[in-house]
């Protein structure tokens, strides 16, 4: 049993999300004045990039379900 989902959507998210966390580790480490407010449970740091983390996992938790879903609807 497998499902193959939209190999363009899974990639293109996961390139943001990688591109984000570059961009956010480049500006971080630039040496930039003032410095930029350290990361930590008190910051996670900037709503885009949690919202692209948020849009990921989503889709990932929304293939798994449809998954379960498919395979409990097809009798195996």
């Amino acid at each position: 049993m497998y499902y193959t989902p939209n190999a363009h959507l899974g990639i293109a998210l996961s390139a943001l999300l990688i591109a984000r966390v570059g961009y956010r580790y480049f500006t971080a480490s630039s040496g930039s004045w003032p410095p930029q407010p350290a990361f930590g449970p008190g910051n996670p740091g900037s709503w885009i990039t949690l919202l692209i983390f948020g849009m990921m996992a989503g889709y990932y938790v929304t293939y798994a379900i449809g998954l379960i879903r498919w395979s409990r609807g097809s009798g195996t």
